[in-house]
């Protein structure tokens, strides 16, 4: 509106109308934004709590297939350890949904 005159002149006295409601608007958006991110927060963290146990389980399951490979022989036993700690492993860091 202040770029050309003749709106200045037509349409100045709703200028400070125009800056409220624009400062509403502008809130709104920000409320949208806030509201819709903290939705997502909110199940974000419900998703993390319920595969929580499930992975304390497989972490403390590595651990142990660690321990069997580290103490014996390779061999076809220490071959199915290692591809049993490798599932463990692929499980723990891509939790499927």
């Amino acid at each position: 509106m202040e770029l050309v005159p003749r709106f200045k002149a037509r349409y100045g006295y709703w200028r400070d109308a125009y800056l409220g409601l624009f400062l509403v608007a502008l809130c709104c958006v920000a409320a949208a934004l806030m509201l819709s991110m903290w939705t997502l927060h909110l199940s974000m963290r419900e998703a993390k709590q319920a595969f929580e146990p499930e992975a304390d389980r497989i972490s403390i399951d590595i651990s142990a297939e660690e321990q069997n490979l580290l103490s014996m022989n390779y061999d076809v036993d220490a071959t199915h350890h290692q591809e049993h700690l490798n599932r463990l492993a692929q499980r723990f860091h891509h939790n499927p949904a």
